[in-house]
């Protein structure tokens, strides 16, 4: 199915976006209603994609639903994923949630599991990362190819923003109304309200939530 329907869609690449996704979206796990894709995004294994209402996908983005379980990759409404970003569920799964906006240029990778909450924002050249290498700290003979990984997976709370070329590391559970820096690499859970920068993060300090609520 997969590669069916990568040839598919380089077929109809100059079609316009909307007449193009009429013929393929039944190819799909869900497609929702007044999508926008651009015409060059490619998609495999779009039998374990969710795409819901008023979804938005630029140029250049590879979205790979491949995954062990029913669906791999399930972008929510009104979420947005900009220009030549990659989001590949390489056998775990991947929820990007309402209102979501994936900037330019971003690797999403979900061995182990990702979650982005609603109304979060990441912006260009960042990457996450569900999964880690390994290695046995007694003992360098074996190559870290052949080493196992772990695959903890990330959360990702609602009302999150990552600023640009951020890394978020497999196992990392950030909370909601968190703000990182640029640059930042996230090691360890965040609580919410947290504002962090720096490689590895650390907490500036955190922010309130307002009286009453």
């Amino acid at each position: 199915m997969g590669k069916l329907f990568f040839r598919l869609g380089k077929k109809l690449h100059s079609f316009n976006s909307k007449f193009r996704m009429f013929f393929i979206k039944g190819a799909f796990l869900s497609f929702g209603k007044n999508t926008d894709i651009d015409s060059d995004v490619v998609f495999e294994h779009p039998d374990k994609i969710i795409i819901e209402d008023g979804v938005s996908i630029c140029k250049g983005v590879l979205i790979d639903g491949s995954s062990n379980g029913e669906c791999g990759v399930h972008l929510g409404k009104n979420s947005r994923i900009r220009e030549g970003t990659k989001i590949h569920s390489y056998g775990g799964s991947i929820y990007i949630g309402e209102n979501v906006r994936i900037g330019p240029n971003c690797v999403i990778y979900g061995q182990g599991g990702i979650k982005i909450g609603r109304n979060s924002g990441i912006a260009g050249l960042s990457f996450i990362v569900a999964s880690n290498h390994t290695f046995d700290e007694n003992d360098r003979s074996k190559p870290f190819r052949l080493q196992p990984e772990s695959n903890k997976g990330i959360t990702i709370g609602e009302n999150v923003w990552g600023a640009a070329n951020i890394l978020i590391l497999d196992g990392v559970k950030i909370g909601n109304d968190v703000t990182i820096g640029a640059g930042s690499v996230i090691r360890k859970n965040i609580p919410d309200g947290a504002v962090v920068i720096g490689n590895p993060a650390q907490i500036c300090y955190i922010r309130k939530p307002k009286e009453g609520k």
